[in-house]
């Protein structure tokens, strides 16, 4: 995976900043504990996000729809924002990718942020 990049979030504090509104990070964990390889990514989002106010959630679920879904009958949102990963073929034909269907499994505005390099 990409670090994420402010550039790519930086719309997203634009618009928390000037509504005001507030952010809610949600990271869905498939199995106990944050594997060793993303504690890098978790600092280097927390960094990138440090110029808004936010709550991050941890949600432990074996799907990451499902996760995503369950949080927000819990937690209504106006918006659901998501970080679009660069997906290799085989992820893209196999499904593993979560934006096509979220983006129909809820009656929110979807924004989706492209990390780019």
């Amino acid at each position: 995976k990409e670090m994420l990049k402010y550039e790519c979030v930086a719309p997203l504090v634009d618009l928390v900043k000037s509504i005001p509104a507030s952010l809610s990070v949600l990271h869905i964990e498939k199995s106990g504990g944050l594997p060793a390889e993303e504690v890098a990514e978790k600092l280097q989002a927390g960094l990138v996000l440090s110029k808004a106010t936010y709550t991050y959630e941890m949600l432990e679920h074996k799907n990451v729809d499902e996760g995503i879904l369950q949080y927000l009958n819990r937690h209504p949102a106006d918006l659901l924002a998501m970080v679009a990963h660069r997906h290799g073929l085989m992820a893209r034909l196999f499904g593993e990718t979560h934006t096509p269907h979220l983006a129909f499994a809820v009656d929110l505005p979807l924004l989706i942020l492209k990390n780019r390099p």
